[in-house]
Order: structure tokens, then sequence, then C-alpha cells
């Protein structure tokens, strides 16, 4: 279940606390439902700290997903409360980090400096979403926490209760969403909740990914079987006048059947076991080179299913490609029984393997088309302004733990402002320690570098023009950074100043904000002065000062428009953490290898409770925001070229067949003086015309299909004329080539030998 707001084109976004209590609470719809919020924590074995994934949940999470634990128990409803210390870990981690002990219940962990219990251990079998989570530890949630409807941050899970469709439950919730909109506009005006299957939520944005493989690969093995249906046309031609003969002295048409099925049986099952040879090696290269996110990669094996599937088209391509040659021999032909040279000169026949040729370059017009417009996306992507710069700049995360109460409001938030200043002074010293390092010209932090998919949204007003509502406030990126942030990231000043040393706790609140928000919340005025409206605690007014707008970054992806974005000096900020006081350090310029030891060392002086991780330069950060693009041109370009092969030695098949057919018309032609070149362009022309009109029909289905394509593009039309054109043009340059060999032996015909025949 996730919450989504299509006029801020925000979907399958986190769900509030508040509204998932209230979108969940028909229990004669859902029978069960929990939350959890996917975060990490640091671990303490021995003396080491070690950064691992978490799920922190509510109560009723694993009666949702399964109660079965490989040891122990599993989190129940009573241990869900503010401060819980029960935990339950994955078989992998205790397998891994515990060493395997069976004895592992009962014993304490010490994680994000809290000592907690492990109360049991999952299954090897058993993963949710994420193979990569450690620990499953209670949400815990505090009063105040479970009210806030804003803060869109947890995932939500349910089970159905019996007899209640997926249908029926979607339009459930969503008419409790509208009647919670509807009670609190301020925070849900325009939100709707919206509920899928847990499968759909796991393939998620990768949908589209596996949707194109197993559509060019389909389109890929149709262009295939119109070849082999060509191939074995051709192969009944040559053999016509053999079965003819045979049939005429008084071969049964079953005899011929079963001798042809068992050489097409034979022929199929090696392109077929050859087949699963090249899929096993192509296995481990997708592995290597697919986007992370693919749901259960690693557990794709080649196993009895694929090897079925593989021997069921082995017996269709038989039975059905063998049969042809003894169909096209039940009347024998005159020229057939008299051995005529003139070899299959059935006109239907012809037209038949024409017709196939024509929808084989279809096809691979559309899969080149397709291609095509992958390359322009991911051309137009790599062009296109960043808003930083990311040669030579290295990233690091840290995370240190939050020591705040849980209980009293006010002393919550006095406690949140005494470990912000230690936070931000530990920042401070890890950054002048890192800032001293040979070579290192800039040092800065911020809670979420551009493209690494973290982010915070938060509602603001501007002073000088207030909206008419608070729920028409606008929603911009906040981002938290300290002084340095900006030179280290290589972000463009475009007016006023950046954020300073002197914008301390104490100090007058600032902010700068980036030239689309300018555009968007001041309508070409000047904001440089005017103040941000911020959302406050209870009992508070916080008002930021505009002193400086800087270039727009794309914060989430790069094939997504810039939102609107505001920074905010991290010992003045209030908001951009989640669970701890996590940043990422940007150091300018460094390299992962030669730095990683004075990090570490660095992080140990200033937080010794904090592991450093997540280790990596700028420039993989952003060649893995593009790694679906890339994936796609790859698949796209490995089918589009084995279908312009395929559709290449179809064209040439069908020439090289009406040469043979036309020998004695050329031998004529020849003998009456027409020259070799005029041959060579008649065979030419056949091709070009059947290459011609599939590549047509290819474009126009592309164009078709446009709705469909535009899921593959950004920023390029789907009528982008170098991509439509591109695909055909190569077709006809690979028929050109096609046609050379049959086109050369035409020019070679012998007149005197062809009119001696017959």
């Amino acid at each position: 279940m996730t919450e989504e707001n299509l006029e801020e084109q925000m979907l399958r976004f986190g769900i509030s606390p508040a509204n998932f209590v209230d979108y969940t609470g028909d229990r004669s719809v859902l029978q069960a439902a929990a939350a959890y919020w996917s975060i990490s924590g640091t671990v303490k074995i021995g003396d080491t700290p070690e950064r691992v994934a978490l799920l922190a949940v509510t109560g009723d999470f694993f009666r949702v997903v399964t109660d079965r634990p490989f040891l122990g128990r599993v989190l129940r409803p009573e241990d869900d409360a503010p401060g819980a210390s029960a935990l339950v870990v994955s078989h992998a981690f205790w397998r891994n980090q515990l060493g395997g002990d069976e004895g592992v219940v009962g014993r304490t962990l010490e994680l994000d400096g809290v000592v907690h219990r492990v109360v049991g251990v999952m299954p090897a079998d058993f993963e949710f979403l994420s193979p990569s989570i450690a620990i499953y530890k209670p949400l815990g949630m505090a009063p105040v926490d479970r009210e806030r409807r804003g803060a869109r941050y947890l995932g939500a899970v349910a089970r159905l209760a019996p007899g209640v469709s997926l249908a029926q439950a979607s339009a459930s919730v969503a008419a409790r969403a509208e009647a919670v909109a509807a009670a609190h506009p301020e925070t849900n005006r325009g939100w709707t909740a919206r509920v899928s299957s847990l499968r759909d939520a796991v393939v998620g944005d990768v949908r589209p990914t596996l949707l194109l493989v197993w559509a060019a690969g389909g389109l890929v093995l149709l262009i295939a079987a119109a070849n082999v249906a060509n191939l074995l046309l051709t192969r009944a031609a040559a053999r016509e006048r053999e079965l003819a003969l045979r049939t005429a002295l008084g071969a049964r048409i079953g005899r011929l059947l079963r001798q042809l099925l068992t050489e097409g049986l034979v022929l199929a099952t090696v392109g077929g076991m050859l087949g699963l040879g090249l899929a096993q090696l192509l296995l481990a290269r997708i592995r290597d080179v697919a986007p992370t996110g693919v749901p259960r990669l690693d557990d794709v094996v080649l196993g009895g299913r694929t090897a079925l599937f593989t021997a069921g088209l082995v017996v269709v391509t038989t039975i059905l490609f063998s049969v042809l040659p003894v169909w096209s021999v039940r009347k024998p032909s005159r020229d057939a029984l008299l051995g005529s040279g003139r070899v299959g000169v059935g006109r239907s026949r012809s037209r038949w393997r024409a017709a196939l040729v024509v929808g084989e370059v279809a096809l691979a017009t559309f899969v080149l088309v397709a291609g095509g417009l992958v390359v322009r996306t991911v051309t137009r992507l790599l062009d296109a302004p960043l808003g930083f710069v990311p040669d030579g700049a290295l990233v690091f995360r840290i995370e240190p733990p939050f020591r705040l109460p849980s209980d009293a409001e006010g002393d919550f938030l006095a406690a949140f402002l005494a470990e912000r200043a230690r936070a931000a002074a530990g920042y401070q010293v890890l950054e002048e320690r890192l800032g001293a390092l040979p070579g290192v010209r800039a040092v800065g932090s911020v809670n979420r570098v551009p493209l690494s998919g973290g982010y915070w949204i938060t509602n603001v007003d501007v002073a000088s023009r207030p909206a008419a509502s608070v729920d028409e406030r606008p929603a911009p990126f906040i981002r938290v950074v300290t002084p340095g942030y900006f030179a280290a990231i290589g972000t463009r000043l475009v007016r006023g100043r950046l954020i300073e040393p002197a914008d301390a706790e104490g100090a007058e609140r600032v902010a700068v904000i980036d030239e689309t928000m300018a555009r968007q919340l001041w309508s070409g005025d000047d904001p440089l002065g005017d103040e941000l409206l911020l959302d406050s605690p209870p009992g508070m007014e916080l008002r930021a000062r505009v002193v400086g707008i800087v270039e727009s970054i794309r914060m989430g992806r790069l094939d997504t428009e810039a939102r609107p974005a505001f920074y905010l000096p991290m010992a003045q900020s209030i908001e951009g953490f989640g669970n701890n006081w996590g940043m990422d350090v940007v150091l300018t310029p460094a390299s992962v290898g030669a730095a990683l030891p004075a990090i570490r060392e660095a992080a140990r002086a200033a937080f010794p409770d904090a592991a450093v991780f997540q280790a990596r330069s700028m420039e993989e950060i952003v060649a893995r925001s593009l790694a679906d693009r890339r994936f796609q041109l790859l698949v796209l370009g490995l089918f589009g070229l084995s279908a312009l092969v395929l559709a290449t030695v179809g064209v040439g098949a069908l020439l090289g067949l009406v040469v043979r057919q036309q020998s004695r018309e050329l031998g004529v032609r020849l003998a009456l003086g027409a020259r070799p070149a005029s041959l060579w362009w008649l065979v030419q022309r056949r091709g070009l015309g059947l290459v011609g009109l599939g590549s047509v029909l290819g474009v126009v289905t592309a164009l078709g299909f446009g709705g469909t394509l535009a899921s593959l593009v950004y920023g390029v039309s789907v009528r982008d004329p170098l991509a439509l054109l591109g695909g055909p043009a190569l077709l006809i340059a690979a028929a050109l080539l096609a046609a050379s060999l049959p086109a050369a032996r035409a020019m070679r015909v012998d007149p005197a030998r062809i009119l001696r025949e017959d």
C-alpha cells in the first residue's frame, strides 16, 4: 500500500503513520496490516562497527508476511513499543556475522549504541523486498509520531480478509483516503492511497525493463520462426522433385512426414541445445550489467522449467515446419515429376516466402526503432546539465545515531537541539581532518547527494506571497548541508551568497534556493531577502531568509524534471534527517582506494560509534542513475543486432532462391544482349522492394505503439526522425549487402548452358 498525489506527480510514495492507521482500520477488508520503515543501523560485533540494513516494523508485520521463524520466535505486537529491545535477524546475518550459533536466541547485540536482545532467526528462504535486510526491529513509534500525517516515510503491507478481492480492498482504502483528505486538507489535499499486490510492489520500477526484455525476445523469436519457415520452404523447393517422385511411386504421405519430422527434430534439438548453452553464458553477463533493484535476479537459473519450455519450442517448431515440405507435394507438379530445371516455381509459395521476409523485416524495424529511441534518450541524458561536477568527487556516508528521549515533547525538542549541536560539531571535526588530507580542495556534507535515491520534501510558504490556504503550500525538496558542500560538489552560485560557517545555531536562519524554486515561487521577482516559512513544531515559528540562488539539480533521477529545492545549514535545521544524523560527505578530489583508510581514521575521531559505508565516486552515482537506460540499450542492442542478422539472412536466402528459379529467364536476357549490370540491379531491386515495404510497415507499427514506446524515452519524441529513419537505413544497407551474392551469381549465368537445358 502506498500514497500518491497525481497533481504533484508523486507515485508509489510512502505513507504517513496517522494515515496508515486510518486507511487500514476496516478488519472486514484487511485481515491484518503492518507498517515498516527501511533504514540502516550500526551493529557492533566485537570492537568493529558494521553498517547493516534494517527493517523497523509494527507488531503485526510477521502476522502478515510469515510467522514461521527458523529459530526462536518472530516479533509480536507487544514488542512494538518505544524503547523496545527485541530483534529478529536474517538467516544470512545469523550465518555470516553471528557464526551460525544455534544458541543465539537470547544473545545481546549493540545496535546504534543501544543493547538489544535477539529473539529469533528467519529461515534461509525468507526475503521481504530485499535480500540485504539483516535485522528486523520494532518500529516503536512514540504517541506524537503516530499522529503525524505529512511525513510519508513508511511502507505498508496487509493481508486481505477471506473472500475479499484486491479490487474491493483498493476501493475501500481509496474511499477512506478520500475521507481523510476531506478531514485533513492541510496535509492530505490531492493525496490518495493505492493498493497493489506484493508481487507488483516487488517488481516496481523495473517492470518496464522486464517487459522490454520479454517483448524484444518475443519479437526476435518471431523473426527467427519466420526465417526458419522461409528456409524450410526453400529447402522444400529444392527437394520437390525427390518428394514428388517418391509420392508418384507410391510413398505414403505419413512415411514422408515421419522422415521429415525426424530430420527436423534433429536440427531443432541441436539448435535448442545450442540456445540453452548460449543462454547460460549470457545469464552471468546479464547479472553483471543489470541495474540494481531487479528483484530476485540472483535466483534466476536455467532449470527444469527452462528445459521444458525449450523442449516445447523444439517440438512445435519441428511439427510446424516439417509439415510444409510434405504439404507442398500433395499434388506434385508436372515440372517436378519430369525433372524440369525450374525449381519451385509456384506463385503461391513465392508469395508466402516474400510475405515472410516482409514480416520479419517489419519486426526487425520495430526493434531497431525502439533501440534508436533509447539511444537518443541516453544521448540526451548524457548531454543534459547535471547542476554539479562529478569529476574527481568522492562520496561516503556516515550515520551517527540519535540519542533522544521518546517521551515528553518539550524534552524531546530540547534534546534534539542539543544533539544537533553535538552532531554539527562532529561533522566540523570530520571535515577539518579530511580537508587537511593532501590534494583535497573542498569537503562538505549533505543529507543526501543528488541521484542517490534519498530525498526529503517539506511544505513551505513565502512570507511576501503566502498561499491562499495551508493545503496549497508548495512542497519542495529540502537539503541540509554544511558550508563546504557547494564547493565540494561543484554547484554554481547564480546570485547572492552560499551558506557560510557564520550561519550557526543562534544566528539568523538562512536558506539557499535553486533556480527552479526561484522561478516557480517568485515568478520572476527577486527572492533574495524574502523569507521562507518552514514547517514548525507546535508553539514555534521557523523562518529562513533567502540569501542565495544556485543552479538546479535533478535530485532523484536524470530522467525526471528538476523539482524545486532549497538548502538549510545543518546547524539550524530541524528537518531532513531520518532515524539518525546521517550525512553524505563529499571530498574533491579524492579516490576511494587511496582515501578510504584516512576517511575511516577521521571518522573514528569525530564519531567513534559510527561506521563509514557506501564509499563511491560521484561518477559512479551518475552512471548508476543511468543503469536502467543503459540496460535497456544493451537489451535492445543485442536483440536489434539479432533481428538485423536474421532479417538479412532471410532476404539473402529468398533472393538466392529467386536467382535459381529465374536462371532460365536471366540466361535468355543475357543471350538477347542484356548487360550483366542490369541483372545485378534487377536482383537488388527485388530485395530493396521487400525491405522497403517491411520497413514502412515496421515504422507504421512503431508509431501505432507510440504510447508503449513512450515509456522508454525521456526528452525525445516517439516520432523522432533519427530513430524512425535509422532502423530502416540499417536494414536497407544490410539488404544491399545480403543481395550482393545472389546478384553476383545472376551476373555470372551462362546463357549457352541455360538454353541447352530442357
